[in-house]
């Protein structure tokens, strides 16, 4: 028995508020200490029919308690659950498709969850993260007995997880940006407000009693005159009514999946239909090879600017790799991945919609997203020559990334399309790259891949 005390354990950072029990970290695996009043629920919610259902369809961790641990509190011993572990990702870091998927899951596990007397305290996304192309819910904490209202769509599903939806699907990025990377509701600053006491909601919930994912039949019968006034009124655009205290329904699963978002054409939009997710790629072999051979305990990878995951996908067939993240800021490019893995089954690359050099949270998700090895292939050539980053910062970064390796490319003909390219600066050479590079790694291997590629790998110092 191994009898922990408080002070032993890592509790995470986003685990504050559950009144049902704290997750926390040991020994690189993860753990909820269940709060002593809710022991009873615990040990009746594993035993139900909801649970075990939810854990076979894979749509919660794996989840046990853990016999051979315990931990003390308040001089009470508590129990402890093993979860399964999963890769850690944000919603701020979802695309459109995996966001949707995130809400389609969201009312699957809801909807088993109400066949069996159960229902969600929480309507939000936070608690749901991607195991490679699948969602997964993974705050059983959330889980309550239910009080009979489970068809009511409150403000929080509206605002986490309607509303960012139909911003995309009106081709309103910034305002979406703005929305799902919003963490105020876990603040207490003072005047508050969030997405749904501001103006941007009113033309959407206007739309609901014009479409069929409201379900008239959860409507009250004394609410269904004032549910029509409020929107004549809206119409004429008026604005003294207010639409929340109408009772609306959860939109369906099959309404929230025709949702698309809006498309809107960007500057790398030729690249990404000239260049599909093949089924063999042979620019990578080489790298794929030396790869192998010089990283091959290496057991998890970031690959800075993944494009569609052509290289993710190369080496997640020819090496053994737990998990994968590939970043990139190109949401079309995401949304492919995505979608090809997702058809093909590839259980073990997580897509990441993120500037690596700018993360939202800056080194706090940099840190979040490393691993054993960092990939950065025909992309140091854009960010110095077009973006002008300092090649210190890169290789900073690159050196966060990673907890071992790296892999990178030097591009001596700079901005090279093939036929031609732009003069480079003198400064810009193989001499100067080496020199940068070995400020932060051990030089393993470097080798000329064609033309216009000098591969370095190298391990971190």
């Amino acid at each position: 028995m191994i009898a922990l005390d408080l002070k032993d354990v890592r509790f995470l950072s986003n685990s504050v508020a559950d009144d049902f029990g704290r997750v926390f970290s040991y020994e690189d695996q993860i753990y909820r200490m269940i709060s002593p009043e809710k022991e009873s629920l615990c040990r009746e919610m594993l035993g139900a029919d909801f649970f075990r259902k939810l854990s076979d369809l894979g749509y919660i961790p794996k989840t046990v308690i853990e016999e051979n641990m315990t931990i003390k509190a308040d001089n009470h011993d508590c129990i402890i659950l093993k979860h399964e572990k999963c890769p850690d990702t944000r919603q701020h870091e979802w695309s459109f498709e995996m966001f949707k998927s995130a809400v389609i899951l969201l009312l699957k596990v809801k909807s088993i969850c109400n066949e069996d007397g159960y229902d969600l305290k929480d309507y939000h996304l936070g608690n749901i993260t991607f195991k490679g192309n699948k969602p997964v819910f993974i705050d059983i904490g959330s889980f309550v007995k239910s009080n009979g209202n489970s068809n009511i769509m409150n403000d929080e599903f509206f605002t986490a997880c309607l509303l960012p939806l139909l911003l995309w699907r009106d081709g309103e990025y910034f305002l979406n940006r703005c929305v799902v990377s919003d963490n105020t509701h876990y603040s207490f600053l003072i005047p508050f407000q969030q997405a749904s006491d501001s103006a941007i909601v009113g033309k959407y919930k206007s739309q609901l009693s014009e479409t069929p994912e409201c379900n008239p039949d959860t409507f009250k019968n004394k609410w269904r005159k004032v549910f029509k006034k409020c929107f004549e009124v809206f119409h004429v655009k008026e604005k003294k009514r207010k639409y929340k205290s109408v009772p609306v329904g959860l939109p369906s699963i099959a309404k929230i999946s025709q949702i698309q978002r809006k498309y809107l054409p960007t500057d790398r939009e030729f690249y990404h239909n000239n260049h599909p997710i093949p089924e063999n790629y042979e620019r990578y072999d080489r790298v794929v090879e030396l790869i192998r051979h010089h990283c091959a305990d290496a057991s998890t990878l970031t690959d800075i600017a993944g494009n569609e995951g052509q290289f993710c996908l190369c080496l997640s067939r020819c090496m053994t790799l737990e998990r994968i993240f590939m970043i990139e800021n190109d949401e079309d490019a995401i949304d492919k991945a995505f979608s090809y893995f997702n058809r093909n089954n590839i259980t073990n690359i997580n897509t990441v919609f993120t500037s690596a050099m700018f993360p939202l949270y800056g080194e706090q998700d940099v840190r979040r997203l490393s691993s054993d090895l960092v990939v950065a292939l025909a992309v140091t050539h854009h960010l110095i020559l077009s973006q002008h980053f300092h090649i210190s910062f890169l290789f900073e970064r690159l050196s966060m990334y990673t907890n071992k390796y790296v892999c990178v490319e030097f591009m001596p003909l700079g901005l090279w399309d093939g036929h031609s390219a732009p003069p480079v600066p003198t400064w810009y050479n193989e001499d100067w790259f080496t020199r940068h590079f070995q400020m932060h790694f051990r030089l393993i291997h470097k080798e000329q891949i064609d033309l216009n590629s000098l591969l370095y790998i190298g391990e971190k110092l």
